[in-house]
């Protein structure tokens, strides 16, 4: 079988006089291993691993949504024990991105523990 995953997305603009949008066609691709990664997790207020299954064998496409209503989360790297935020994620937002596999990724959030929630695709 084929093209078994497909992603979509647009962003939308409108504030007074300012306009945009930004729409990409669906894009369709192939899952090689059959397996998906769908948990929730807590996250503190110091950085930690997002959590992967042991069963995973190559990150693929990933959807993190902050389920906090309040509060922010920031996704990152680790590099010498200082956390180092690549997105951040608040209240309810999510973010929709292909994880480079043998990468770590941390969270951690502000203020006090959130729970995130995550589905991560095999390759």
């Amino acid at each position: 079988m084929a093209n078994e995953i497909t992603v979509s997305g647009s962003l939308r603009l409108t504030n007074g006089i300012l306009e945009a949008s930004q729409s990409v066609s669906s894009l369709k691709v192939n899952q090689t291993t059959k397996f998906l990664d769908g948990q929730s997790q807590s996250i503190g207020t110091t950085h930690e691993t997002i959590t992967v299954s042991g069963d995973m064998t190559t990150e693929g496409w990933c959807l993190i949504k902050n389920l906090d209503t309040t509060n922010y989360v920031e996704i990152g790297r680790d590099v010498g024990a200082s956390f180092y935020p690549v997105m951040r994620l608040r209240a309810t937002e999510f973010a929709l991105f292909r994880w480079s596999p043998g990468v770590t990724l941390y969270a951690k959030a502000d203020t006090a523990a959130c729970v995130i929630s995550k589905v991560l695709l095999d390759d």
